[in-house]
């Protein structure tokens, strides 16, 4: 049988702004449930979106470290070849073969069989891995920042006995008594201060004084 309605206390339900079983507690529901819905959505949405990222990261990593070693590879064999021909214009050119010249020359036996093995095969820059790699060195920045500072100390501690023992000697004219008839100015002449020659050191002329060392 239908069951019967009371449409009043339907209607009254409708009419009610709150409570329970309202339109008003019905949209509350919803939205409560679209709300949970769409941040469960966007949840998942960011998770995807992290895990994309990591990867684009991880090629983006993998990307630079292999054009790094590229670059490093690229730059490595534009030092050995610059290297390389340094060495071919500065020892190894045809005019300074020491087996072409007309009277015996003394020769170690690495260029002996250097030069033997140019005329047969040509220049090889294999076989000149050794003189390719001191010529590498030499053109070193840091190599030839510390043998630089190491010819400056050098000069610096000569330079330091040099007057540490005229000082010596002019303290001890200074002490010793006068003989007769020597006055103090003819006993310090023999230790004046004259100047010494110029020196260079790469690139670098000191000049030496009678007080200091002059940089010019």
């Amino acid at each position: 049988m239908p069951q019967a309605t009371n449409r009043q206390l339907v209607r009254d339900m409708n009419n009610t702004p709150v409570g329970r079983g309202t339109v008003y507690n019905e949209m509350l529901k919803i939205s409560a449930t679209t709300r949970e819905r769409a941040r469960k959505a966007n949840e998942g949405e960011q998770l995807r979106l992290d895990k994309v990222a990591r990867l684009l990261e991880r090629h983006q990593r993998v990307t630079d470290h292999v054009t790094a070693r590229v670059q490093e590879r690229v730059q490595q064999g534009l030092k050995e070849m610059r290297a390389f021909q340094h060495v071919l214009q500065d020892r190894y050119s045809v005019r300074h073969f020491r087996t072409l010249q007309p009277s015996p020359v003394r020769m170690s036996n690495r260029r002996r069989k250097l030069e033997t093995m140019f005329y047969h095969s040509g220049f090889s820059q294999k076989a000149m891995q050794p003189e390719i790699k001191r010529q590498m060195k030499k053109e070193d920045p840091e190599y030839l920042r510390r043998k630089f500072k190491a010819q400056i100390l050098a000069r610096s501690r000569q330079e330091v006995v040099r007057l540490v023992a005229r000082n010596t000697m002019l303290s001890r004219t200074l002490t010793a008594p006068l003989s007769p008839g020597q006055n103090l100015q003819e006993s310090t002449s023999a230790t004046a201060l004259t100047p010494a020659p110029t020196q260079h050191l790469e690139g670098i002329t000191i000049e030496k004084t009678g007080h200091r060392p002059k940089i010019c």
